[in-house]
């Protein structure tokens, strides 16, 4: 919150900024007195449109922050309510839905509830067959049908938690994506979906493509970047222990031989000479020591940075890849039925155009 304090009053201060300055930049005809001259109307223009811009990069600020507050929002419900679908122990499909009603959860976090109870008791769980998915669903259908209640916003949200629980994994899409169709179906025979929701949902699904598609290549790179720099930075690394083993025992040996040059009484300048040079090369030594540690310790450092980084970048690019396939395979799944879909809603207007 602080944080998106200082943000705020960083963009007011810089429009306040930009008005100030807009309004100095007023330019007077000297002849007339009163209109613009052409470069005091090129600079209001300027800023004129850096105002603009500001706004709207405040805008989008604005929305991003209340999108990723109801989508942290939403993730807290979810885990809420699968925490308490999983907790139900024994409680049958037929008592399902008054179990639910003790729960305290909100009507979308019972509807979240149901059905991942629904996959939860799906034989095969947490990476059932279609069939085993399919049959559970039908088993907790008259439960999905009472907390959904003919309500648009649970008919969306039972859509994209069918959508995310078989997108979730590359065995749920090779095993549980060929239920949707006959999922989809048997919700809308039921009435727990309506057409007009799941050809709303359909187009948002098939438009995410190409944005999907587009996220893979950045991150394969970064995380092929990632990969070759921590393979640079243990080199690295084991380049600058050579070189601190080198110094600590270089270090070693000069302190060693100011110990042999010391001199007393009256020593020769051939004597005085030699410890001279020892302690010259001791300074040295311990000065290039004195580097190499820190530098060993900064490079170790940054390995282990990538280290850490390499398995998320991975996980990350996999993730891309992943939805990718997902969101193919689920339209191909999918396309036979919302083309029939499509066609019956097309019966049913030229039935009422006759009818008029």
């Amino acid at each position: 919150r602080a944080a998106r304090a200082g943000r705020a009053g960083a963009a007011m201060a810089a429009q306040r900024f930009a008005r100030s300055a807009a309004a100095k930049t007023v330019m007077f005809n000297p002849e007339s007195g009163s209109e613009l001259s052409e470069r005091g109307k090129e600079l209001q223009a300027e800023m004129k449109q850096a105002l603009l811009a500001q706004q709207k990069e405040d805008e989008d600020r604005l929305v991003e922050v209340k999108a990723g507050r109801a989508a942290a929002e939403y993730a807290k419900l979810k885990k809420k309510a699968v925490v308490e679908a999983g907790r139900m122990g024994k409680v049958s499909a037929v008592d399902l839905a008054a179990a639910l009603d003790k729960l305290s959860l909100n009507a979308d976090g019972k509807v979240i509830a149901a059905l991942h109870r629904a996959f939860q008791k799906a034989e095969g769980a947490p990476c059932p067959s279609a069939k085993a998915l399919l049959a559970s669903v039908r088993i907790h259908l008259a439960t999905l049908v009472a907390v959904v209640a003919g309500k648009p916003d649970r008919m969306a949200l039972i859509l994209k938690e069918l959508e995310t629980y078989t997108s979730d994994s590359d065995g749920r899409v090779d095993a549980c994506v060929a239920a949707l169709p006959k999922i989809v179906q048997t919700m809308y025979d039921a009435d727990v979906l309506e057409e007009e929701v799941i050809m709303e949902w359909w187009a948002q699904h098939t438009a995410k493509q190409p944005e999907l598609e587009v996220e893979i290549e950045p991150a394969q790179a970064h995380a092929e970047k990632v990969a070759n720099d921590l393979e640079k930075a243990n080199k690295n690394v084991k380049a600058a222990e050579v070189r601190l083993e080198e110094c600590k025992k270089t270090a070693k040996l000069a302190d060693k031989e100011v110990s042999n040059a010391r001199t007393g009484g009256n020593p020769t300048s051939e004597e005085q000479l030699r410890e001279k040079e020892a302690r010259r090369a001791d300074k040295h030594a311990k000065a290039a020591l004195a580097q190499a540690l820190p530098k060993h310790v900064a490079l170790q450092k940054t390995a282990g940075e990538l280290f850490n980084e390499l398995p998320r970048a991975r996980e990350a690019a996999a993730a891309a890849e992943l939805a990718v396939k997902a969101n193919i395979a689920i339209t191909k799944a999918l396309t036979p039925l919302i083309e029939w879909l499509a066609e019956d809603e097309d019966e049913d207007e030229d039935s009422d155009s006759d009818d008029e």
